[in-house]
C-alpha cells in the first residue's frame, strides 16, 4: 500500500519540512515537502494526497484557510496542523475547520506527530472501506444477496 502512505507537509521553513520528511521518512512514510503554500491545492489534486500536515503561519497563504480550501475539495483529506502558533481559539477554529490534530513546533517528542499521522492514515483506511461498501452496494441490483 505504499499510495495509503504519502504525506503532503506545507511549512515555510525548509529545516522543518526537512526535520518532518526525514523523522517520518524513517518510519515508512514518504512525505512531499512544498515550502511555498500557493502551490497546495494544485498539488493535492495532482498528486491525490490523502494525508497533509500544515503549518497555521505561513506568508502567503494562512494555513487555516488552506485547511478550509483542502476540505473543499475534499472532505476525506485528513489534515494535521503543525505549527508554532498555539492558542485555544486556534486549536478550537482548526478542528471546526476538519484538523484531525493540532501539534505544537518545535516537535520534542516525535512519537506525537508519528501518532497523529496514524490515525490520519487509519481514518483514511476507514473512509476508503466506506465508500467501496457504498460502491459495492450500489452494484447490487434490488432483492439481491451480496456474497
Amino acid at each position: 500500500m505504499p499510495h495509503t502512505r504519502r504525506i503532503l507537509h506545507v511549512d515555510d521553513d525548509p529545516a522543518i519540512t526537512r526535520l518532518v520528511a526525514k523523522g517520518l521518512g524513517d518510519h515508512g512514510y514518504t512525505v512531499t515537502s512544498l515550502n511555498d503554500p500557493t502551490l497546495v491545492i494544485e498539488k493535492v489534486m495532482a498528486d491525490n494526497h490523502r494525508v497533509v500536515i500544515l503549518d497555521l503561519e505561513m506568508p502567503s497563504l494562512d494555513g487555516s484557510e488552506l485547511l478550509r480550501q483542502i476540505k473543499g475539495h475534499d472532505p476525506h483529506i485528513e489534515v494535521i496542523m503543525l505549527t508554532g502558533t498555539v492558542s485555544l481559539s486556534n486549536v478550537l477554529q482548526a478542528r471546526h475547520d476538519g484538523a484531525l490534530a493540532f501539534i505544537a513546533k518545535p516537535v520534542h517528542d516525535f512519537a506525537i506527530l508519528l501518532n497523529a499521522v496514524r490515525r490520519a492514515f487509519a481514518a483514511v483506511e476507514q473512509d476508503n472501506l466506506g465508500l467501496s461498501d457504498c460502491a459495492e452496494r450500489g452494484r447490487l441490483s434490488p432483492g439481491q444477496k451480496s456474497k
